[in-house]
Formats: structure tokens, C-alpha cells, sequence
């Protein structure tokens, strides 16, 4: 399915969603909050309507947090089309703009054929676009979004899979096959542990290392490095192909030491905002090579301001201001309790247009048996002015 429609999905449900919200009995009607207010009018309960049994009991602010904005580029133009897609494919060593036949060799999705049917661009007749891609033996480039990029090499997974694929859609590994092992960095040990890759052994360890330093330093991936931003692995899953293997990386972004949250999961739509997860991806088939890289939302664009703040709610404050939004009527266990970086983009008609935001907050996963309706609720309060959002995934 294509991740516009997918989107779309996400869009309806979280306008559905964020209406059931204002009705919800988890919340004191008598507590509506407003970006305006601060934690000194807020409601402070006394914590006895919470389970804090698994969460930590201490959480220290960072010296130094900051905000981000930066200003949507709006949607496909034949400036994107016909100038910036043929400098990625050049950068990531498909032909030079000179060489390349664009009428021919890009092609374009179209809200229209609503069926993923691609026509070259030289027979587009206004047709609006929601993806162009271009393929060839040794290059895949699918650009759902200037800034959202997947990259392959088909004659390599080919190669070592044994398993031919339609050059015009994207082959993901997880979709191919099941993983045969599951590591998740900072639980399991990963020590001494290594697989064969196209030939040669390549140890855990010395994968992960790769692949987070490439994703965060190379300046040869075009809109995947970002200054101040870093990847870590959060999880290594293991394929086999016959005689060998493949990592696939899940990978989180940090900002100056801040994890930005990919729980809310999809995309939330509550007041206006609409809320991305920030979970990216990427596949080593090869010794100290990225043969796939999934990089999602809007993160790698170059941010139009990035501000300091100065924090003023602690986590002990986030928790009685928590307290205090949420029901006495029920004791809620706290499943999760994290300082985060979160993206939305707030936009009036086209999130295409919209304003992209990078703000810290307190993130609280709520327990909600008691609520069946919801699969999850996150509660977001920001450390600055105390402000509370509900997120439902």
C-alpha cells in the first residue's frame, strides 16, 4: 500500500479519534488546558491517582533543549521533478543529469490511477503526484517525499536473496522472508556474535557501529545526515539467504543527546497537529555497505530556526501535573515515562504546506484497560509551558 494512503488512513482515523477525545472520562472536563496557561495555574494533583511502580523515579532535564521549525515545501513541482530527483539519483550514483532521460527513466504515481500504475513523466497531463521513482539494475530511488528516501541496490539483493522483484516497487525484507534471530541493543548481549554477509563475517557489533555512523556523519547520503542529529540502533533483526545473511537496523534519532519519540505511532491527528513517527530503517546485505536506507517524515530537512528553551517543568512536576489532568476515578499505571523530542506538523489545509515542529516533552504511556476503545494513550506535557496533549495510538 502506498504511504499517502496510508496516510490518509492515519489522517481520518486520528480526526476521528481526537474527536471521541474531547468526551473522554479519562480527563476533567474542569481541566481544559490551553497553550496560554503555565505550570503555575496548572491543577497539581497529589500523585495518588497514579501506578509509578515501572517507571524511574528520577529522570534529570539536559542542560540544554531546543525547539525547531521549519516551513513545509509544499508538494511535487517541476522544480522537484525535473531538477532536485535527478541530483539525488546523480548522488547516489545513477546517471548524471546529462545523462539521464527524465521524460523516460523517472516515473511518477499519481492520485489519479489510485492503482500504482506509473507512466512516464513526458505523458503526464496535470495529473497530481504522490510519488516519483526511478530504477535501474543497480539504483532504486523512491521518493514518496523530497525528504523521505529509500534506496537499493536490485542487482545485490538479487544476487544473494535468489529472488527476482517488480524494479517499480520497493522490496522490503521483512515483507520477503522472517527473521531467524532478534537483538535489541542494550538488552540482549551482542558480543562475540557474527554473521556471514555476501562472503564475509561481520560481527554484530561492528554493524551496528556502521551503520549509526554512516547514517549520522556520511555526507555522501543526501537528505540522511542532519548536524546535531544522531542514529542509534534500538533493534538488529537477522535474515538468511541460503549460505547468508542480512541486518536490518531499527534505528531511532536523537537530537544533542534527546530521543525523538517514535511511540505515537503513525500518524495522529489531535487539535490541528499531526503528530509522525520518527522510527527510520536500513539493511547491510554487504560488509560496510547500506544496501537499503528507509528514512521516514520530515526530520532531515534543514530547520528554519532552532531555538534554546528553559525549561521550567521537572519530571516531579510532570507527574503532579499529570496527576492532576487525569481522573480520580481510576488509578492509572504508568507503562512509560521519558523526556522526548516530538515532530508535528501543524497545517490548515495541505501538511504538504504546513509548519514542521521539533518540541521536548514529558511522555507518559497510560495503561488503558479500563478504556477499551483506545490501543494506547500517551500523554505529552511540555516542559516549557505545561501544556497537555492526548495521543491515541
Amino acid at each position: 500500500m502506498s504511504y499517502k494512503k496510508i496516510f490518509i488512513l492515519f489522517c481520518l482515523a486520528g480526526m476521528f479519534l481526537s474527536g471521541c477525545s474531547k468526551k473522554d472520562p479519562l480527563s476533567r472536563e474542569e481541566q481544559t488546558l490551553s497553550t496560554e496557561q503555565t505550570p503555575e495555574n496548572l491543577t497539581l494533583g497529589d500523585l495518588s491517582n497514579l501506578d509509578c511502580s515501572v517507571i524511574e523515579s528520577e529522570i534529570p532535564l539536559p542542560d540544554q533543549l531546543y525547539k525547531m521549525e521549519s516551513r513545509g515545501e509544499g508538494g511535487w513541482n517541476d522544480d522537484k521533478i525535473y531538477k532536485e530527483f535527478p541530483k539525488l539519483i546523480a548522488a547516489y550514483g545513477g546517471p548524471k543529469e546529462d545523462e539521464l532521460d527524465a521524460g523516460k527513466e523517472i516515473m511518477i504515481e499519481t492520485w489519479e490511477t489510485n492503482e500504482g500504475i506509473f507512466i512516464p513523466l513526458e505523458e503526464r497531463r496535470g495529473e497530481k503526484i504522490w510519488n516519483i521513482k526511478y530504477c535501474s539494475d543497480t539504483l532504486y530511488l523512491d521518493m514518496d517525499s523530497i525528504r523521505q528516501l529509500n534506496t537499493f541496490q536490485p542487482d545485490v539483493i538479487e544476487r544473494i536473496t535468489g529472488e527476482t522483484w517488480n524494479r517499480q516497487s520497493t522490496w522490503l525484507i521483512n515483507e520477503h522472508a522472517e527473521p531467524i534471530a532478534t537483538y535489541k541493543i542494550g538488552k540482549d548481549d551482542t558480543a562475540g556474535i557474527s554473521y556471514q554477509l555476501d562472503g564475509q563475517e561481520v560481527s554484530l557489533e561492528e554493524a551496528i557501529a556502521f551503520a549509526e555512523k554512516t547514517m549520522t556523519e556520511n555526507k555522501e547520503l543526501p537528505l540522511i545526515s542532519t548536524p546535531g542529529f544522531e542514529y542509534r540502533a534500538e533493534s538488529v533483526q537477522v535474515y538468511q539467504f541460503e549460505e547468508n545473511y542480512a541486518y536490518f537496523f531499527i534505528m531511532s534519532l536523537y537530537y544533542r543527546g534527546v530521543k525523538l519519540s517514535s511511540d505515537p505511532a503513525g500518524y495522529t491527528n489531535i487539535e490541528g497537529r499531526i503528530y509522525v513517527e520518527t522510527l527510520d530503517k536500513c539493511t547491510m546485505f554487504q560488509k560496510d555497505k547500506l544496501n537499503g536506507i528507509y528514512t521516514f517524515d520530515w526530520l532531515n530537512e534543514t530547520q528554519d530556526s532552532v531555538e534554546e528553551l528553559r525549561p521550567v517543568v521537572n519530571y516531579e512536576t510532570a507527574l503532579q501535573i499529570l496527576s492532576g489532568y487525569l481522573s480520580n476515578e481510576h488509578v492509572f499505571k504508568i507503562l512509560n515515562a521519558q523526556l522526548v523530542y516530538n515532530f508535528y506538523v501543524e497545517a490548515e489545509s495541505n501538511e504538504e504546506d504546513g509548519v514542521n515542529h521539533i518540541t521536548p516533552n514529558w511522555m507518559f504511556e497510560i495503561s488503558t484497560e479500563q478504556m477499551q476503545q483506545y490501543s494506547c494513550l500517551y500523554i505529552l506535557i511540555d516542559v516549557v509551558s505545561g501544556e497537555v496533549v492526548e495521543v491515541y495510538a
